[in-house]
């Protein structure tokens, strides 16, 4: 049914994917990933996130063995995290985006989640830790720039003009460092 589900989502047959998602068991090792694509799916048809909660929850609370299953539950407190920001709840956004493992393949969206959460919430010293720690474990320039960007908000909102200047500028060279895609890999 989740196989199914899935090919029914790329032929644009979302209704049809939805009851295959829906109508595998608890008890399969599919059901946290068919639970996952739920969440995403519901969230594509609907415009209220909030529809989306319920399936996510389903997905964290399942008892989960494998590392691709694990790895799926961190996908979805991710991106229950980023509903919750959406929704000016910010300490729920924090609880979900730091139950992502830093070993996570999600690890960098949720220390991004968490950087940008911080500064809604106007907590220059998170601000500041998250956007060091974004820029200290990712290998990825964008990210090191929005890492910097991040902490230079931080420094920001302590009125601490120099350092954020500092962090600001580091951000410009990494930028300025980046290459554009070839035309060949665009096309790819």
């Amino acid at each position: 049914a989740y196989i199914q589900g899935q090919v029914h989502l790329q032929n644009d047959e979302t209704q049809k994917a939805v009851e295959l998602f829906a109508n595998v068991p608890e008890t399969h090792p599919d059901y946290v990933f068919a639970q996952h694509a739920l969440a995403v799916t519901t969230s594509r048809l609907i415009s209220d996130l909030n529809l989306a909660v319920p399936y996510l929850e389903n997905c964290i609370s399942a008892a989960v063995t494998s590392k691709a299953q694990k790895e799926i539950v961190n996908r979805s407190y991710v991106f229950l995290g980023y509903i919750f920001y959406e929704e000016n709840a910010v300490s729920k956004a924090v609880v979900a985006l730091r139950m992502v493992p830093t070993s996570s393949y999600y690890a960098e969206d949720a220390l991004l989640g968490q950087g940008w959460t911080a500064l809604k919430a106007r907590q220059c010293q998170d601000c500041i830790s998250a956007g060091q720690l974004l820029v200290k474990t990712t290998n990825k320039p964008v990210l090191k720039c929005e890492g910097l960007l991040i902490e230079s908000y931080g420094y920001l909102l302590e009125k601490n003009y120099g350092p954020a200047l500092s962090k600001l500028k580091n951000a410009l060279d990494i930028a300025n460092s980046i290459q554009a895609a070839t035309q060949d890999s665009l096309d790819v």
